[in-house]
């Protein structure tokens, strides 16, 4: 999603643009994405991802429409909002103490009891004591938007050189001249963008280490519940998604175990017992399968956007953990104005590589948000 988002407005502004992808675009961590769009303040003081985040968040409606007037395709934009659900008086309390510095910083949430609730949701269960509404909160499909992006991209004349992995940055420590991809072969260029999500760690020649990791992630996928629910639904770290077309995504765990495929029983098992615990009506639909994803997460659960401090042409837009579909838009417009005009947006200082060659001299940056 990021590439292709980056490419097409950088074709958009006239540049040549190849990428280079190992497999097909959104067969990734894009494709195993829930398509929440949550531009959530972390706490009273939010850092830096909650500007970059709510700045994407902004752009989101006109991205969509640009896609949908260049593809045709429909992404699935839809805007009625989160509902957290407390599900004990502990939670309900830090629902209500959390609403006043939410509405600080652009939220217009509101507490709402029990029956209120199950008023917007009646297939909310029970044994809730209330939710924290969310209507700063929308939801994308996020497989549709992958492909029309794609699409868009290649109409705009990227061209795709798909089936190829790069191995290797090619420079001469000052500058860079393009990649090189197993089995040998060159594909030149006078910019280098970054942007293998999980795996931009594993490239070589890159002038210090990447810290990006695969943080694994698994959902699953129920269908047969049109209207079920409107809006999603978040019970602690479950959250449920339900879409236009009946069917009902829920997610999603979070596990380091490298690049492991598949999904694992006990994680499945967890993510099923929260949403039926609250959501029992779940409980009839049909399992249509599951998605594991491989989320680029970096040391301090920031990522990685801007030019190399060291290599003239080098530049990243990586590491973007949860927020991939998200962080597009906003991932796109910092990029491609960085590429063609030289100039770095005050906004991207935080997100510099630089920060992890000062903590390999010094400080060590660990501590995720």
């Amino acid at each position: 999603m990021i590439g292709c988002s980056v490419g097409w407005e950088l074709a958009r502004q006239g540049l040549e643009v190849r990428i280079v992808e190992e497999g097909v675009p959104g067969r990734g961590a894009s494709g195993a994405a829930a398509g929440m769009l949550s531009p959530e303040p972390l706490g009273p003081e939010p850092g830096p991802l909650f500007a970059l985040t709510s700045a994407s968040f902004d752009l989101y409606p006109e991205f969509v429409e640009r896609v949908r007037e260049v593809t045709g395709i429909d992404p699935g934009y839809r805007d009625e909002g989160k509902l957290y659900l407390a599900t004990d008086e502990e939670g309900a309390r830090e629902f209500r103490d959390s609403a006043g510095w939410m509405r600080e910083h652009g939220h217009e949430v509101e507490w709402l009891d029990d029956d209120e609730v199950r008023r917007l949701e009646p297939a909310v269960g029970a044994e809730t004591l209330g939710a924290l509404y969310d209507p700063r909160d929308h939801q994308i499909g996020n497989r549709r938007l992958t492909r029309a992006v794609w699409q868009a991209a290649a109409g705009a004349g990227v061209e795709f050189h798909l089936g190829q992995r790069v191995t290797s940055l090619i420079s001469n420590g000052k500058r860079v001249r393009g990649v090189r991809v197993a089995g040998g072969d060159e594909v030149e260029g006078g910019a280098v963008l970054i942007a293998a999500g999980s795996w931009s760690g594993l490239i070589d020649g890159l002038p210090a280490p990447l810290p990006v990791r695969p943080v694994r992630g698994e959902i699953i996928v129920l269908e047969g519940a049109p209207r079920l629910l409107e809006r999603v639904i978040a019970i602690g770290s479950t959250y449920i998604v339900p879409r236009d077309d009946g069917r009902v995504i829920i997610g999603a765990t979070s596990e380091e175990v490298g690049f492991r495929e598949g999904p694992i029983a006990g994680g499945v098992t967890r993510l099923l017992d929260s949403a039926l615990t609250y959501l029992p009506s779940l409980e009839s639909l049909t399992v249509a399968g599951f998605r594991t994803g491989f989320r680029p997460g970096t040391p301090d659960s920031l990522p990685i956007l801007g030019r190399d401090p060291e290599i003239e042409g080098l530049y990243y837009a990586t590491g973007h953990y949860r927020d991939g579909i998200l962080l597009a838009p906003i991932s796109a417009h910092l990029l491609a104005g960085t590429i063609t005009d030289g100039t770095e947006p005050p906004i991207l200082r935080s997100f510099s590589a630089e920060r992890f060659r000062r903590a390999r001299d010094g400080s060590q940056v660990t501590a995720p948000l």
